[in-house]
């Protein structure tokens, strides 16, 4: 009999769901499917290729291959969101920038047109992972350490027990 039950509480327990992670659940389907899973599959390296070469030296088979060119993932210069993004929208009017108190059209083009649309779920969720840091578990990554201000306390408790803390202290 107890043989029986452990056989059905092993039973139950299935198998172990995946591990996997927010960029391979939710951001590499995006550039899979938008940046190479079409037709020419442009940014995906050839296994043939000795010098394993994607076009425009953006390869989206993996988060490893993604993060070699952080300077897509981040918006800079006059542009308001990152070169990812404001090439796979292929140079339409909807995104610009302020020059002389008007919107001028961005005029970055994209040799694969408008894969992305403005506004859409895959440009928002795109756009969203990279202002969070393009991180592999999508957060932003933790704040670094700040300083303190004011000056230092020399404040010791009067009820202080100096040898009970060194007993208890690993560092003696």
């Amino acid at each position: 009999m107890a043989a029986g039950i452990g056989l059905a509480l092993t039973a139950c327990q299935g198998e172990a769901p995946p591990q996997t992670t927010y960029y391979e659940r939710v951001i590499s389907p995006i550039l899979q499917s938008s940046c190479s899973g079409n037709t020419g599959g442009c940014h995906r390296t050839n296994p043939e290729d000795p010098f394993s070469f994607a076009a425009g030296n953006f390869d989206v088979e993996s988060f490893a291959t993604v993060k070699l060119r952080q300077d897509l993932l981040e918006a800079f210069g006059p542009y308001p969101v990152p070169l990812l993004l404001v090439k796979a929208v292929g140079g339409t009017d909807e995104l610009g920038v302020i020059y002389d108190d008007a919107l001028v059209p961005l005029e970055v083009r994209h040799a694969g047109g408008n894969i992305i649309g403005v506004g859409s779920d895959a440009y928002l969720t795109l756009l969203e992972w990279m202002e969070n840091g393009a991180t592999e578990n999508g957060l932003p990554p933790p704040p670094g350490p700040t300083a303190g201000t004011g000056a230092c306390s020399t404040f010791v408790p009067a009820d202080f027990d100096d040898a009970a803390a060194k007993a208890n202290s690993t560092y003696g």
